[in-house]
């Protein structure tokens, strides 16, 4: 099965509606004139072309080496996740309602977090440990505190890690 697109990949991975949950082992590849992902589904290799314009092409470049030169932990996390400025600032977007949610007394999970960023970023659906991650390098930087203590605090795994920032 070989399918084209005009838009970025990261839009038209939704489209196809291919989740972690029907997919598996899920890679990007680049050959600098075309990206494409191949998906294992139902034991066939699926292979998904997305052909993505030179102003698309030239965006997605950009933020990456932005990523790259700022060179933190946060930053590190988004480009190995191959996260882009689109999703980043969605996913900022979650982290402020998730903030406002808190602030305003409201009943927060961890589960309903983990689902609000697969839609952002559905190429990372059901890795939790992608949002526990996005979570605790923003509790580092003192970014969206409230959400990480709020969220991830009680859990016996970060029970070290929250003695050390006290």
């Amino acid at each position: 099965m070989l399918t084209r697109f005009k838009r970025p990949f990261f839009t038209n991975y939704r489209k196809l509606n291919l989740s972690s949950e029907n997919s598996a082992n899920v890679s990007l590849f680049s050959n600098f004139k075309e990206d494409y992902r191949l998906f294992c589904r139902s034991n066939k290799v699926v292979k998904v072309v997305i052909t993505m314009t030179v102003e698309e092409r030239l965006n997605f470049i950009e933020y990456r080496q932005q990523l790259l030169f700022e060179n933190t932990g946060y930053s590190r996390l988004l480009f190995e996740y191959e996260i882009t400025r689109e999703q980043h600032t969605a996913i900022m977007d979650v982290f402020d309602e998730y903030r406002n949610k808190i602030d305003n007394n409201e009943e927060v999970h961890h589960g309903s977090f983990e689902q609000k960023i697969y839609e952002v970023v559905p190429q990372h659906n059901g890795n939790y440990h992608f949002v526990e991650f996005l979570a605790q390098e923003n509790h580092k930087r003192g970014s969206w505190e409230e959400v990480f203590e709020a969220l991830y605090a009680d859990m016996p795994k970060y029970q070290t890690y929250m003695t050390s920032q006290n």
